[in-house]
């Protein structure tokens, strides 16, 4: 499930900051997060990235999916394909 110790790490971060706020909205409609790419509609991921956008713990959802390098689904309102571009900006950075 975990790459690494700090991907354990930062889902635990996640988990408690979803224990402090309740339910989330990737809770309520978990599809919309896994969207097949031939199957998912525009508007459908509009609103997973809108609703991702107004979550409590989008930052933590997205530094777990970054540390643990996840390859599907949205995470913090980002696409695999948009993560792996800001872990590529990020390492040209460092």
């Amino acid at each position: 499930m975990f790459i690494n110790r700090r991907a354990a790490e930062s889902y635990r971060r996640l988990m408690d900051a979803k224990d402090q706020v309740g339910e989330v909205s990737c809770q309520s409609y978990p599809d919309a997060w896994f969207p097949e790419r031939e199957h998912a509609s525009d508007s459908e991921v509009r609103m997973a990235k809108e609703l991702c956008g107004k979550c409590p713990i989008r930052q933590q959802c997205l530094e777990f999916a970054l540390t643990n390098e996840e390859a599907h689904g949205l995470w913090g309102g980002m696409h695999a394909r948009d993560r792996l571009l800001l872990l590529r900006k990020t390492q040209q950075v460092a």
